[in-house]
């Protein structure tokens, strides 16, 4: 009877939390007075403007080669922080996906229009060779899977916005392979969720990671038209994220890995500055409002479970907050209501 009890009262802590959450969410989104009602883009004429967008010449200069380079790492070190203490046996597959890694190095180096025969080429033989990686992978060992699905993920996000730089040709030899890629991470993922749900969710949450940070390089180095295209990527992943929220140790590792979302979140509010459109700026402000209302009911459906690991975690991510409050001090003034309304929301957590 005292266990019963104590579950009833658990239970109703977390009713009234979530109802809290949701009351404070609302008086955020309702709050704002920077934009305007938040909107779609339609996925189904991105084929055509990716291969028309821009002018099929490009040559970069000297720095912005550099910048392009730099992705891969810091993608590569974004997608591999969840993966832990994971290891295998599995010498084939390493084999081709460091191979992978280096032939994806390698066309980060080719942009300009005078080398596309060579990027061409390059793109043909990484085709080859991810082929391979996925006819070695064993899709019911979920280390393999899980770091499979942290190689395409950081794959995919590194040819995607190099995607934008490139000729007409070598869009068109590249899109067919990015498309690929997304089908074959998706299908790994929904092996791992059978296997591992809580790791599933964690790599999915690094996965939205990398999608904010390739908005955040789309506003410093684009227009909005091409923060329109790394959005465009957002909502596709979110509408298969949201397939596998049923699951419900797929939330749990949302729950404790949703703390890497936080700077990237401000980052991308940064640069997309007010500079750019006011339409497009609605929709990221839709975005990461959407992330943290879904966060925070998965911090309480975990607090029922494990009150002081949800409170740990609400604690921690208060603590980011407060850091990103100093951070970003000098930044302009959305950024800093949007980090202080989100830091009150977390405040008001009841586990």
């Amino acid at each position: 009877m005292l266990l019963n009890l104590t579950m009833l009262k658990n239970t109703l802590t977390s009713v009234v939390a979530v109802a809290i959450v949701s009351a404070v969410v609302f008086a955020i989104a309702g709050g704002f007075g920077f934009f305007k009602n938040s909107g779609e883009v339609d996925l189904n004429e991105f084929d055509k403007e990716f291969i028309n967008n821009s002018s099929t010449t490009s040559n970069l200069s000297t720095d912005s080669l550099s910048q392009i380079e730099g992705l891969f790492g810091e993608n590569k070190d974004i997608a591999s922080n969840v993966l832990g203490e994971i290891s295998f046996s599995n010498d084939k597959l390493l084999k081709y996906a460091n191979e992978s890694d280096a032939l994806l190095k390698d066309a980060l180096k080719h942009p300009n229009d005078e080398e596309r025969e060579i990027l061409i080429e390059i793109i043909k033989d990484y085709n080859s060779v991810i082929h391979k990686a996925f006819g070695e992978l064993d899709k019911n060992n979920y280390q393999q899977l899980a770091y499979t699905i942290s190689l395409t993920n950081s794959h995919i996000l590194t040819w995607s916005p190099y995607f934008y730089y490139l000729h007409s040709q070598s869009k068109s030899a590249l899109l067919p392979i990015i498309k690929e890629l997304k089908s074959e991470n998706q299908q790994l993922l929904e092996k791992l969720l059978s296997l591992n749900p809580e790791l599933a969710g964690k790599l999915s949450t690094q996965r939205l990671k990398l999608i904010l940070e390739d908005i955040a390089r789309s506003g410093r180095k684009r227009n909005s038209d091409f923060v329109r295209f790394s959005y465009a990527d957002y909502q596709e992943f979110k509408v298969f994220f949201d397939t596998f929220w049923d699951a419900p140790e797929f939330r749990e590792g949302f729950a404790k890995e949703g703390y890497v979302l936080f700077d990237s979140f401000y980052s991308m509010h940064r640069d997309v500055d007010p500079e750019h459109n006011e339409e497009v700026r609605g929709w990221l402000n839709a975005a990461r409002l959407e992330l943290i209302k879904t966060h925070q009911e998965s911090l309480l459906e975990l607090a029922s479970k494990n009150k002081d690991e949800a409170k740990s975690i609400g604690d921690n991510i208060i603590k980011i907050l407060e850091e990103q409050l100093e951070l970003r001090k000098d930044q302009h003034i959305e950024v800093r209501t949007f980090v202080e309304r989100d830091l009150n929301s977390y405040t008001q957590l009841i586990f």
